[in-house]
């Protein structure tokens, strides 16, 4: 059966509650003290000049920032020449007759952990009775 899922191991506990047990700060608060100190104060405490901490608070801005915030999304930028259709199409067993006709069709299949996707070309959409691929209208000019 084994560990709930998100719960911790033992020897990740035990590490936990000895750091605790110290009284060591928390790694994320003492980078959010060090993101949010006065730039002087800082350059103060470490007895050195403002522009040699500034790039501290940056890099500790950066390993914070995870923890706060998603990451944007990624955009993907694909040239209409080499734009295809996938079809995902489900679990389609190795070896299964089904794997063995899409093959015979001349289609590429790739699995994935969601299933597989047969890799068509647009105008083999409409052979497969399926409907095409929406076209985005022209925009007009008014």
């Amino acid at each position: 059966m084994g560990r709930p899922k998100g719960a911790l191991n033992r020897r990740t506990r035990e590490f936990r509650e000895r750091y605790e047990a110290a009284g060591y700060d928390d790694p994320l608060m003492f980078l959010g003290k060090v993101v949010s100190m006065d730039t002087a104060a800082l350059a103060r405490n470490f007895r050195c000049k403002r522009r040699d901490v500034l790039p501290l608070q940056i890099k500790a801005a950066v390993a914070l920032a995870p923890y706060l915030h998603s990451q944007m999304p990624r955009r993907l930028t694909v040239d209409a020449e080499e734009r295809r259709t996938l079809l995902v199409v489900g679990d389609i067993p190795e070896g299964s007759p089904r794997e063995r006709a899409l093959a015979e069709e001349g289609f590429s299949l790739v699995r994935g952990a969601g299933g597989a996707v047969v890799d068509v070309e647009p105008e083999t959409v409409e052979g497969l009775g399926l409907p095409a691929p929406e076209e985005k209208p022209e925009k007009s000019e008014g």
